[in-house]
């Protein structure tokens, strides 16, 4: 957003959906739900021109939703979304 755009209309040129994330190559260190990652996304950012990072950073100290006898531990998945990051 600049200056000179501010206010006007917002042009969706994509989406990723978050919430459908597969764990195909299985790296998880914790179980998944169905194949699909189970954490509640609290941030994304970009890495580099190819990829992104989506995380839960369980910073509560009561946080314990997979085992109520743990902490949970903080989450996060590296996307290589390269097409979307350069669709204009």
């Amino acid at each position: 957003m600049t200056e000179g755009n501010q206010g006007g209309e917002v042009r969706k040129i994509g989406y990723i959906g978050l919430v459908r994330i597969k764990d195909s190559a299985k790296k998880a260190r914790k179980p998944v739900t169905e194949g699909m990652l189970a954490f509640t996304i609290e941030n994304f950012d970009k890495v580099d021109d190819r990829h992104i990072i989506v995380g839960s950073d369980n910073n509560l100290p009561f946080t314990a939703s997979r085992d109520t006898h743990q902490v949970d531990d903080d989450d996060f998945v590296l996307l290589e979304v390269n097409d979307f990051l350069m669709t204009k």
